[in-house]
């Protein structure tokens, strides 16, 4: 697998019609993988309820779960968004991962393979403490509709295949995603449902453009 040697500190500035910077979005991985956010996982960020692509409702008791992802397409090292919407009806909760005491949290677990790299971390929206009077407690949970998000990157050995082959071929990115949902009077049994999102991993192109033969071009 080639290093990082040679490769440009990935970051950018986003700025306004009136030319001042909005946003900056700079990456630095302590494990040198180097991965960059491709410019539709940029504008993922940027604008989380921007439509994601490749979406796909997954059934579920007492909850719409709607899986998506930033892009899906991706080479080497393109860092990806993936994404899991949540929709709960009125009056249903899910606990959110700071929550003590034993109660089940929501949580998205992305493990890392061969395939991809998993970046941490999941990113979950802000929870709401509300009281419980059954239980007497006040805790933090979700609420309506909300989204997970998880990033991963392309590894070296997908993206040298299809440079070899000079064809893409699909990668799987799989997880889990932990859940119990509660009404004011009871909770559901816990859940563990597989999510998954499949990346079509391509070549760069690589091809250039011949100079002109001489004569053909008319003065």
């Amino acid at each position: 697998m080639p290093g990082n040697q040679g490769i440009a500190y990935p970051g950018y500035y986003v700025t306004g019609s009136n030319g001042v910077i909005t946003n900056e979005l700079f990456f630095e991985d302590e494990d040198e993988v180097g991965a960059r956010s491709t410019p539709l996982a940029l504008l993922s960020k940027m604008f989380p309820t921007t439509p994601g692509r490749a979406a796909r409702v997954l059934n579920a008791q007492h909850v719409k779960i709607e899986l998506s992802q930033s892009d899906e397409e991706a080479r080497w090292r393109n860092r990806l968004i993936l994404r899991v919407g949540m929709e709960l009806p009125p009056g249903f909760h899910a606990y959110a991962p700071e929550v003590t005491g034993g109660y089940k949290p929501l949580a998205l677990e992305v493990p890392e393979t061969e395939h991809y790299w998993s970046m941490p971390p999941v990113k979950y929206p802000k929870a709401r403490i509300i009281n419980l009077p059954k239980i007497g407690e006040n805790l933090p949970v979700f609420e309506g509709k909300f989204q997970v998000t998880a990033e991963a990157a392309i590894k070296w050995p997908d993206f040298e295949q299809v440079t070899k082959e000079k064809r893409s071929h699909k990668v799987e990115i799989r997880g889990v995603l932990h859940y119990q949902i509660c009404d004011s009077e009871m909770c559901f049994p816990p859940e563990s449902r597989p999510v998954s999102w499949t990346i079509n991993v391509m070549p760069y192109d690589q091809e250039s453009i011949s100079p002109p033969k001489p004569g053909a071009v008319k003065k």
